[in-house]
């Protein structure tokens, strides 16, 4: 895959190499194409099944509309990030962080530290970016930017309570909790899950479903599903896409 998308809802949209939009069929367990008439496509968003975004080889936007079918939406972007709100972020060719429909259809400047390339967004108040050298910037409440430290990072991926997940240039994904300065890496030295990645986070358990020490970008979302009898509810997954 070029890259993938996962919803709070448990959805999971991909972009296959030649460009295609595929959804992921967990009851049969397989790949299909997304429903409509998709462009060739270079970036995809999710915030449900029935909010999915995507940029074509232009960059031009594409949603999908009330009745499932696929609708250009104005403006060319380098980067699109949907959340479960309905929140929907862009980054222009020139860097600047866009905030989409507050007045319709259209896209509006958010000040950032600095030009930006990519952005993951969890929600209106959970907006999180890259710069070009690969820093990292958070929006908070009250429109204030944070830097954090142990860039640079070559992918990010956030939840709408505030967990980040980011991929390091060699490709090590780590993660870091609200409240937290640091960065813990999801895989030990031994390729597994990290026992740090078991400890009790906001909003429940953090449980990857696998770990990858080769991420070239990461997609993360909260685990919606009923567990079985006497089993907790495992809390997030999150998918990785590989190095090619």
């Amino acid at each position: 895959f070029q890259e993938l998308a996962v919803a709070r809802d448990g959805t999971v949209v991909a972009i296959s190499e030649a460009g295609q939009v595929l959804t992921w069929d967990g009851r049969d367990r397989q790949w299909t194409a997304l429903a409509g008439d998709w462009p060739v496509a270079r970036h995809v968003a999710a915030g449900s099944a029935a909010d999915v975004w995507v940029l074509d080889e232009a960059g031009a936007v594409y949603r999908r509309n009330e009745s499932g079918d696929c609708e250009r939406v104005p403006g060319e972007l380098i980067a699109i990030s949907a959340a479960s709100d309905g929140s929907v972020w862009g980054v222009d060719r020139a860097g600047h962080v866009l905030r989409h429909g507050l007045v319709g259809d259209a896209w509006e400047v958010v000040a950032a530290p600095a030009p930006v390339r990519t952005l993951a967004v969890g929600g209106a108040d959970t907006v999180v970016t890259l710069d070009e050298q690969g820093g990292l910037d958070v929006l908070t409440a009250g429109d204030t930017w944070q830097s954090r430290a142990g860039g640079p990072f070559s992918g990010i991926s956030t939840t709408h309570d505030g967990l980040i997940i980011a991929v390091q240039p060699d490709g090590r994904a780590v993660f870091t909790v609200p409240g937290s300065e640091s960065w813990i890496d999801l895989i030990d030295t031994d390729g597994q899950c990290a026992g740090q990645w078991q400890r009790r986070g906001v909003g429940g358990r953090h449980r990857p479903s696998r770990a990858r020490s080769d991420c070239r970008s990461v997609a993360l979302h909260r685990d919606r599903t009923t567990p079985p009898a006497g089993r907790a509810r495992q809390g997030r997954r999150w998918r990785c896409c590989r190095r090619p």
